[in-house]
Order: C-alpha cells, then sequence, then structure tokens
C-alpha cells in the first residue's frame, strides 16, 4: 500500500513524502526522489497522536503526518504507547473498550 503525508524531522525540516509499505519492507520518495528503503524490523513505528506518528529508522527519529492515518497504522503495524495518555488517546481507547477513564 502507498500512503502520502508530511514528513518531519527534529530541526523542523518538513518534506511532502509517499511512503510505500508491503509485508516485509517501508520505502520513501519525495516527489521523484528516492529517500530509502527499509526491512520493517528496523523500523519502529509508534503513533503519538490520533494522527501523528514517530518513525524510528536506526538512530533517526521522524514524525509522519499521512494522509489516511488508520491505514497507515495498520499497514506499518503502529505501536500505540498508552502510558503517558498522549493527548487523550488513552481514555478515548478505554471508553471504546467500556472501560473507565481516568478523567
Amino acid at each position: 500500500m502507498t500512503f502520502e503525508g508530511r514528513l518531519e524531522t527534529a530541526t523542523g525540516v518538513a518534506a511532502l513524502v509517499h511512503i510505500r509499505v508491503d509485508e516485509r519492507t517501508m520505502s520513501m520518495r519525495s516527489g521523484r526522489r528516492p529517500m530509502g528503503s527499509w526491512s520493517l524490523d528496523e523500523v519502529r513505528v509508534e503513533r503519538i497522536s490520533l494522527f501523528r506518528f514517530r518513525l524510528t529508522i536506526g538512530d533517526e527519529e521522524l514524525v509522519l503526518v499521512p494522509k489516511d492515518p488508520t491505514g497507515f497504522a495498520s499497514a506499518a503495524g503502529a505501536v500505540v504507547d498508552l502510558r503517558a495518555g498522549r493527548h487523550g488517546l488513552r481514555d478515548r481507547i478505554k471508553e471504546v473498550a467500556g472501560q473507565p477513564s481516568a478523567r
């Protein structure tokens, strides 16, 4: 599957990207320029809000804002860190699951 989105670096640089995810790899390009291709085992995808994902590739961290966050999360196997309750996501998931929230 291919996804479009905005990729942000720690220094604030942003680029519009196309990300292709298949069963084994993730590859990125910006326009016609390839940015890289990695085994999914090398890429950690963490959902940090409903619309934003942290991609950790080696020692580099990037933030992705895909146009289709649900599809991207499913295709990339995104991890949801519920420990910190980021942006209320933990409470929303608990509410959907029928558990009481911390509010």
